[in-house]
């Protein structure tokens, strides 16, 4: 146990090391944005992990119009980290990462039968992110908007009008298992990567609050040994 803690601390601090490498150091100047700007680079890591894999399965499968959107939605994910940089705002990466998921995972809807489909369900994660990159406000927004989007697509179901699949119907257990079960580890890794990193801000708050109590302890010692001198 002893040795894997020390293998998993060793991995966290190189991951880490290379996953912050896109964040300007303007926006260190304060806790809570670096915090925030960590999470943008990882969840664009974890964001191109997934859709480059569901692209080489949906590759395979002969899936019509789902790999286009994929690699799509994945470079927009790759680029976030990369805009933030070269904006210096965490704010306006995280927007963007919002729209690309949004549009990425509306657009397979139109290919995957729409409602009948499992990307519809992919939605859920963009207010997520949003509420866990720039706060409640950004991500109610972006709820409306995943809300909106959902409420079209069941809209055109309603009313008679079916989407079309893009893959041969043999494969659509195969696909819809891929596509939950994807999602549940998605959320589950977010959700770690966003406690990791709070987990990081938190420790070094302590660390600066014990050096400012330490700072204070020099100072009523020297104050004290000044009373006496006088």
């Amino acid at each position: 146990p002893g040795l894997l803690r020390a293998f998993m601390r060793k991995f966290n601090e190189r991951f880490g090391a290379w996953t912050d490498s896109p964040i300007p150091p303007e926006l260190l100047a304060d806790p809570e944005t670096p915090r925030r700007a960590r999470l943008v680079t990882r969840f664009g890591v974890l964001g191109s992990i997934f859709g480059i894999n569901y692209a080489i399965f949906y590759l395979g499968i002969g899936h019509g119009g789902g790999p286009a959107f994929v690699l799509a939605c994945s470079c927009g994910v790759i680029f976030t980290p990369y805009l933030m940089r070269w904006r210096k705002s965490v704010e306006l990466a995280a927007n963007f990462l919002s729209m690309t998921l949004t549009l990425g995972f509306s657009g397979l809807c139109f290919v995957e039968g729409g409602i009948h489909g499992h990307a519809i369900a992919w939605l859920v994660s963009v207010p997520l992110c949003a509420l866990l990159l720039i706060g409640e406000r950004a991500g109610s927004r972006w709820a409306v908007v995943a809300f909106a989007a959902a409420a079209v697509i069941a809209g055109l179901d309603l009313a008679g009008i079916k989407l079309p699949v893009g893959y041969d119907p043999r494969w659509t257990s195969i696909v819809s298992s891929a596509g939950y079960l994807g999602l549940v580890l998605f959320m589950l890794i977010l959700g770690l990567i966003f406690e990791s990193v709070r987990a990081r801000a938190s420790a070094k708050m302590q660390e600066a609050l014990a050096e400012l109590a330490a700072s204070n302890e020099r100072l009523v010692h020297l104050n004290n040994e000044k009373n006496e001198f006088l």
